[in-house]
This record gives structure tokens, sequence and C-alpha cells, in this order.
């Protein structure tokens, strides 16, 4: 039963949404509506449904339906006619999306106000809801409503009769045939008042005779309609559906016992709000839609694109009015009109619509006016971009200024680059442009200013990147993930959920309501997480910020590469080493090697001030490239020398100060007399890092110290997770295998081994015999950034792992040997390999005490602060030769990791 209620109230619910016509089921989901218990609201909220929602949607509609039965609407939507046929049809399918990229001249156009009275008829009843006029006249079918009132109350519906008459209780009948409604009244009123002492009365009409009307020629439901005799002939084509896309709009004839009463024109409607032709129909009226005649169609800039019917326009103007006039953005004096001659080719008219004349020209049927846009080229113009607190158009008369558009350092933001603002000047009509490098600082103590030209742009460029550009720069690039994602797991998502046809509509809201909830799920948390780090390795914080800096001058230096030729080279050269922002720049008119320096924002820190070094390309006598490097003097550069001229393609090298870097640091934990951070010189070792932190404390373990390098470990990562792929691939191929010969796969072991391996973690450990290092007797060790020296304490404890019955520790036995050891575990399992157990010292190195041919007795001895590992016997499961080496790497990794952790 409950089910039953959930699933008749859904059904219900859908059919009702669909509009189609279901009376008897939505009679009882009201019920059920009604009596439907608590337990069951919570099975269809479990269910994903909401059935108080549905409940008041099907109260709300009802009650919709039953008002428009009443008020007998006989009119669906075209669109709707073959619903739910078009259900899930999107608001705006891939054609009208095409379309709206092509630009507006090139679109496909569409009739002009067919649109109107696009409907489709459901019933050919008559329209009762059109309010009485004053000057209706009654006839024979038409209800007088009589309310008396006062000494006597009554009310009466009094039908006129064929005869004219109505027959009023006490008074007979009275002949109302031919009244006017206004006429009706007075005369009534006038009546009850002479017959009737101390009654008042009110007179309104009920309801209205109907009449029978034909819609013939083009019309889209073409037929016999009864409608309400107030009806008009708009309201007759409403009831018919309107027109078909060949019918005349501006031709609509009424004829009455065969002859033409009226003809009405549309557009005088849809183009003035003009209904004074539309006359009121009489029973046995005919409206007769003929075809369209004439045609001629406007596209591009002007309001209303489309095809229009021509009845009394003759030229293009007329066309022009039309369509809505022209747009802002219509170029006036170069409009093409697209015709077919005599002759039946296609041929071409120019017209200059900016001339009476041109408005003059004759238009024909079937003409395609396009209307093109004006030039998108801003005409006395300056252009402010860049670092700048107000960037943007600037209105340019003769004689404007640099320092008329930046006044001074307060239009420009923090760190703007005053010494090198780069305008760039169009050479020619034809778009070529060239730079010119201006001091800003010069022309605000300068009485030579600089000039500016009608559409120069003015690029003001920045010293520094903060860190909210940066931040902001990451933000945008996990939107951009999360759009991508988000729209993946959309498409999924619909393709699951939206199954009934019932319910789609339902299931689309609630599908993408749960994507915008998840949008912080720990499955999209983790896909952002994989990608951001792969883009922290491919790009770094210096590249984000050229990218930030330069984005201009990227745009910039294509262009010049673009309108380079053959005989003219792109004006393009190159700075690299210690400036803020190396890059390619362009090449201005006499720009030195000073004037690039401080395009890319100046020297950097590390930056070799003393000379740099010019690569330049030179054609020689034999039309071949030779590289010629030239040492350039900064100081002379700097103190005002004439320096060398750049030419394009040149490099600026500028060096980097020997022996300077950045700060390098490593880290010291653990059992030192004074652990932390420490600075470290170029060619610092080992053994002078444990001077400096003051030798091992008492409680130091120094043959159990740990030396970790972050390159060794970013190399140990990257061979894990090739590892990973290796065994995950072995384990698919043995699963294949098993099953091509009909055997069950058994790879739960080494899928478990692959689980651990997935969360290890390399350890970067680097094994270093601490004793002889500090003795003098090994080779030292010299420190690298990012180095982690860890000194853990005494370790007493011999750990035993692997296929041991009990992975346990021991307290440390100078009497005992490996085997001892194992055997105060438990003893081995049957799955450990007995010739493969090996011991991982203290320190990190390994040993195979089984193999007597090479090691000595001494070498095997156990040691506190030893592991013994007992492997897996990996011959025991077939196809995966890659298990040896995962286990041996598990249980080293593991012992790396307490190692590290163990201080």
């Amino acid at each position: 039963m409950m089910k039953n209620t959930l699933g008749l109230v859904i059904g219900a619910f859908s059919l009702f949404s669909l509009n189609i016509s279901a009376a008897n089921e939505m009679s009882q989901a009201k019920q059920l509506c009604e009596n439907a218990t608590e337990q069951q609201r919570q099975m269809a909220r479990a269910a994903g449904y909401d059935v108080d929602s549905m409940c008041a949607s099907l109260k709300q509609q009802g009650s919709a339906s039953s008002s428009e039965e009443q008020s007998g609407s006989s009119v669906l939507p075209r669109e709707l006619a073959d619903f739910p046929k078009k259900r899930e049809q999107k608001s705006k399918d891939q054609k009208e999306i095409e379309q709206e990229k092509l630009p507006r001249v090139e679109r496909e156009l569409k009739k002009f106000g067919y649109d109107l009275f696009a409907g489709v008829p459901t019933t050919y009843t008559p329209v009762n809801n059109i309010p009485v006029p004053s000057n209706y006249i009654i006839g024979p079918g038409d209800v007088v409503k009589v309310q008396l009132y006062g000494k006597e109350n009554n009310s009466y519906e009094l039908a006129v009769e064929r005869d004219g008459s109505i027959q009023f209780p006490e008074l007979g009948p009275v002949n109302v045939a031919g009244l006017s409604y206004s006429e009706l009244k007075e005369a009534l009123t006038q009546k009850v008042s002479e017959q009737y002492i101390g009654v008042q009365s009110n007179i309104s009409l009920g309801e209205l005779r109907s009449i029978q009307v034909f819609v013939l020629g083009e019309s889209f439901k073409p037929g016999a309609y009864t409608v309400s005799s107030l009806s008009t002939v708009m309201n007759a084509l409403y009831a018919s559906g309107g027109l078909t896309d060949i019918g005349s709009l501006r031709n609509i004839q009424l004829k009455r016992n065969g002859n033409l009463v009226t003809t009405i024109d549309l557009y005088d409607l849809l183009l003035k709000g003009d209904t004074s032709d539309d006359q009121r129909l009489r029973s046995g009226d005919v409206i007769y839609i003929p075809s369209a005649k004439k045609t001629a169609s406007v596209a591009g800039e002007v309001v209303r694109p489309a095809i229009y019917e021509l009845k009394n326009e003759s030229t293009i103007g007329e066309l022009i009015k039309l369509a809505g006039g022209l747009l802002p953005s219509a170029y006036k004096s170069d409009v093409r009109v697209e015709r077919y001659s005599d002759s039946g080719q296609r041929t071409v008219v120019d017209v200059d619509l900016a001339t009476a004349s041109g408005k003059r020209t004759k238009i024909k049927s079937g003409d395609i006016a396009k209307v093109y846009p004006a030039v998108e080229r801003k005409e006395n113009v300056v252009e402010l971009i860049g670092h700048v607190y107000r960037p943007g158009s600037f209105k340019w008369a003769e004689g404007l200024k640099l320092t008329d558009v930046i006044k001074s350092q307060v239009h420009l933001k923090p760190h703007a680059n005053i010494d090198a603002v780069l305008i760039l000047r169009q050479k020619n009509e034809l778009g070529v442009v060239y730079p010119i490098k201006v001091s800003l600082r010069e022309q605000w103590s300068s009485r030579a200013p600089f000039f500016l030209k009608p559409r120069d742009e003015v690029y003001v460029l920045s010293n520094m990147i903060s860190q909210e550009q940066i931040e902001a720069y990451h933000e945008e690039k996990r939107e951009q993930k999360i759009e991508g994602l988000t729209k993946d797991l959309e498409i999924a998502e619909l393709q699951r959920a939206i199954g009934g046809e019932n319910s789609v509509f339902v299931q689309e809201q609630n599908v993408l309501e749960k994507i915008k909830q998840n949008k912080k799920s720990a499955w999209l948390e983790k896909e952002l997480g994989e990608d951001e780090q792969a883009e922290a390795e491919l790009l770094e914080l210096k590249q984000i910020k050229l990218e930030l800096r330069n984005k201009e001058i990227i745009e910039i230096v294509e262009k010049l590469k673009q309108q380079s030729t053959n005989n003219e080279r792109s004006q393009i050269v190159k700075v690299s080493g210690a400036v803020k922002f190396p890059d390619e720049y362009p090449l201005t008119k006499g720009m030195t090697p000073l004037d690039l320096i401080q395009l890319a924002g100046g020297l950097s820190e590390s930056a070799y001030a003393i000379e740099a070094e010019l690569t330049r390309q030179e054609f020689n006598s034999e039309g071949s490239i030779e590289i010629n490097h030239l040492r350039i003097d900064l100081k002379s550069e700097f103190l005002g020398g004439t320096g060398v001229e750049l030419t394009s393609f040149d490099e600026l090298n500028v060096r980097i100060t020997p022996d300077f870097r950045e700060d390098v640091y490593v880290e010291v934990q653990g059992e030192v007399k004074f652990p932390g951070r420490y600075k470290i010189a170029r060619g610092e070792t080992l053994k002078q890092l444990m001077e400096r932190v003051g030798g091992f404390s008492q409680f130091a373990h120094p043959k159990a110290t740990v030396f970790s390098r972050k390159a060794l470990r970013e190399h140990e990562q990257k061979k894990l997770d090739e590892l990973q792929v290796r065994i995950r691939q072995d384990i698919a191929i043995s699963e294949l295998e098993d099953a091509n010969i009909g055997k069950s796969a058994d790879v739960g072991t080494a899928q478990s081994l692959l689980d651990v391996l997935d969360t290890a973690e390399a350890t970067g450990r680097l094994i270093v015999d601490m004793d002889s290092v500090l003795a003098g007797t090994s080779q030292d060790i010299i420190l690298k950034d990012g180095d982690k020296l860890i000194v853990p304490s005494f370790r007493q404890e011999i750990t035993v792992v692997g296929e041991v019955q009990v992975a346990t520790s021991h307290l440390f036995n100078p009497n005992f040997d490996f085997e001892d050891y194992i055997e105060r575990s438990g003893g081995e399992k049957e799955t450990a390999n007995s010739d493969a157990v090996y011991i991982v010292k203290a320190d990190g190195s390994v040993i195979l005490p089984n193999e007597s041919s090479w090691l000595t007795h001494k070498s095997a001895d156990i040691e506190p602060g030893d592991t013994i590992v007992v492997p897996l016997d990996t011959a025991r499961v077939d196809n995966l030769e890659l298990w040896s080496k995962v286990t041996q790497i598990v249980y080293q990794l593991a012992l790396g990791a307490a190692a590290v952790n163990s201080f």
C-alpha cells in the first residue's frame, strides 16, 4: 500500500507536469496527498522525492487547470504541440549556438512577425473572457442577468428568444434585440423603477451568443471556428493558431457574404500598435489569408534583422525603417544589396545610406540588404595599459603629451617601472606598429616633452609581482580545474541519473544541486591536489612572475614577429641572466643595453655589475649567419657612456656574481649538543658541520645516524612510482594468464604489498659511516641545500620483521646471532625464504649473513639497533618476478622511516 501510494503520487505529478489528461489519477493523487502518513513521506524522501513539494505543486497546478477550463483557453503554444517529444530539448540547440558565433551579417534570418499568433488550437469552444463593450448589440442567444435589491431581492438570468424578447417575471415580454448594451441597461432600469416600488436593479450580460466563422487560406489550422460574438479578426487568428510561414501578414481579408469588408495589415499592429482596422466578426464571416507575394531581407547592423513582406515599400530606406533602423555600429557608406538580375544571375548593388539618393535606391522582391559594422578602430584615442590605477582610453588632441596622460606618480601603482615606459605606435593605416621607449622619470623633469599620436598604446610595466597577484593566479588556475572536473562529473552524473521520462526535469535539478554541493568533495580535492603538485614541478615561481608581469609584452613581441618579412627582421631583442624579468622585448630605435636592462626591471641582486656579454647574429658576405660575442662595460653604461646600439635578435647575458648563490641551509635534529637549522658555506662538509653543532650528546647513537638528501628523495620517489606501475601490470598479466587456463588467480599477497608500497614515502637516505667520517679515514660529505642530519638516541634492541611468527624487538645480547633472534620471534613461517635473510645495520647498510663466501663473520655480527628481515618466498607464487624487489624495498623504506622518526 505504501509503495502504491508513493508511485501514484509521483506518477500523477509527472503526468500532470507533461500536460497529459489524467483526471482520475490526479483526483486520486490529491486524496492520497491528504491521507499520506509520516512514514510514507519519509519513505518517499529516502527514494529521492519530496512528497510535500509535489503535493503542493499538484494542488497549485490543479487550481490553475480549473481556472483555465473556466476561462475557455483554447490555444497551446506551437512548441508544445508535440510535447512531451521536446521536453528534453535544451533552451538553445546546437544550431542556435553556432549562429551566435557568426557575425550578425552572416546569421540566418527568420521571417518577421510570424510568431505573433504562433499557437495550436486545442478546442473549438467560444472564448468568453472578453469584456463587453457599451456598443455591443443584443441579439438572440445572449443572456441578460438582472439583480433586484431593496424592498425585493431577486436575481434572474433571462435568455433573448429568437423573436428578440426576454421574458421578464411580472413584467412580461420585453423586446431587447437590436439594442446596444448601454441602451439595454437604461431601458430595463427604467422599467424596473416604474413597475417596482422601492426596488433598484443591476443589469449585466451573462453568457453571450456564439457565432461560427471560417479561417481559410494560409492558416496554420484552417477550418470553421465557433467564437464569441465579441470576437474580432485578431481573436479568430489567435484561436486558429496564426499563419503558416508563407501566409501574408499584410493582406488579411475579412469577407462577408462574398464581399470584402476590410483588409488588415498586421505590420500596423506589430510596428505601431495600431488595431483600428480590426473589426468585430459576425456569423458566417470568412477570414482569408492569401500567400505573401513580395519579400526582402535585412541582415547585419539593424535593430531587427529579418525577412520582411513588402506592401507599399519600394526603397531601401523604407526597408531599413521596417527593420527598426540602423544600429550605431552600422557602416552606412557601404551597404550591399544582393539581388537576382533579369537574366537570373546573382548580382550586388552598393548603396550609400549616408546620402539621400542612397536611401531612395529601389528595392526588389528577393533582395537581401547587408549592413556591415563599422571598422573596429578607434580614432583620436590614446590607450593607457598596465600597472596604473585607471587604465583605459583618453581623448587625443593635437599637442597631447605623455605627462598629460600620466601626470605624476600618484597615477601609478606601487613599484611601477618609470624608467622604461613602452609606447606602441602605428606606422601606417595597415596596422604595422613599432615600439618606442620613454622614461617617465625624465619626462616629469624635462622641458622636451614626448608628444603622443592618435591610437598610441602606452604600456606601464611593474618591477615587482606581489604575493596577492600570485595567489590570484593560482586561484584562477584552480577555478579552471574545478570547472573542467565539474563538467566531467556533470556528464557522468546526468547520464546515470536521468532515466525515467516522467522525472527528467526533477532529476536534472537534483543532480545539478548535488554537483554544486560536491565541488569540495574528497574526490575533487584529490584530483586538484595531484594536478597542482604536477603543475608546481613544471612551472616555477619565476616563470609565474614573468608571465604575470610580461603579459602585454608577450603579445607585443608576437605582433612584431608576425609583421616581420624577409627584408625586415623582427624588431626583437632578448635579455637573460641576472635581471629581474629575463625575456624577449621589443627593440626600440637607438636601444642600448641599459635600455634593455631597464625594460627587464633592472638588475637582480646576484648580477655581476661590472660587465655583461652581448651575443649578436650578423649576415656575412656569403649570406650565412655569423655569431659574435661582444663585451659590454656595464659600469660605463650606468654612468651614461655611449653604449653599443642593439640590433635585431641581439641577446644580452647579464652574468651572476662569482660564488653568489641563494642561502643554503641544512637541518640537524636529535642527539647533538646544538640542534637546529644551519646556514652553510659553499663546499662545507659534514665533519665541519658536526664541529659547529658541538658534536654528539651523551645519549647519541652515532652508528644509527640518518643522513637524508633532497635530490635522493626525489629520485627514490620516481623509482617507487615506476615500480608501482610495473607491479600493477604484472598483477593484471597474471590474472589474465590464469583466467585463460581456467585457473583462479591468487594475487592477494601481491596486492597487499602493492598497497603498502603505495603508502610508502621515499626517505632519500645516504649511508654514512659517521665514525670514519669524523676520524678522517673515509671521504667527507659535501653538504647541499635541503640536507637533513638526524642523530637518534641510543637503541638497545634488535628488531625482527618479515615472515616470522611474531614480528617483535629483543634486547641486545652479545652471545646471540641472527638465528637466535629469529627463533625467539617464533621461528620462520612456511612462506619465508630462509636463504635470503638479510640484516639492516643501524647505519642503513645491508648485509647477507648466509653469503659467507664474501662476507666475514665479523660483518655479520649483530649490533644494537640492527634489524633482521626474513623476506617472503616469492617462488611460491607464479608470474610475479618483481615481488622480491617489492618486499625488499617495502622493508627498507619502513626501516628508514622508523630511523628518521626514532630520535
